[in-house]
């Protein structure tokens, strides 16, 4: 077997076996809910920080620069951070606006008569 699949299929195994654990004795339900929380706990803070970072740089970056080139380059990513922060913290606000709108509280809690489980 080639070693690159071989690694590439070892790997695959690392990293989906906690979530296959996770189904085997949860429902699909709980699985939904966890990995909701995950992202939005997780993942979504260190996405806008890394924005956050990106529009920082291209701000240091236009101000040591000393050439028009490298300007235009900065103020480029400067242009992008803004924009990307905020586009996320639009659809941040508008689904807790969404939220308090309609009553509900994100994943948790259930809406009308629950479906049996198998």
């Amino acid at each position: 077997m080639n070693k690159k699949l071989f690694k590439k299929i070892f790997l695959s195994l690392v990293v989906f076996s906690p979530i296959l654990a996770l189904a085997s004795g949860d429902s699909l339900n709980t699985l939904i809910i966890n990995t909701a929380r995950l992202i939005q706990d997780g993942v979504i803070p260190v996405v806008i920080g890394l924005a956050l970072l990106t529009f920082l740089w291209g701000v240091m970056k236009y101000g040591t620069s000393r050439d028009e080139a490298s300007r235009k380059e900065s103020i480029a990513i400067i242009i992008n951070g803004i924009i990307v922060l905020f586009v996320m913290v639009s659809v941040w606000g508008l689904v807790a606006i969404l939220q308090a709108t309609f009553g509900t509280s994100g994943v948790t809690g259930t809406i009308g008569n629950q479906l049996p489980q198998i």
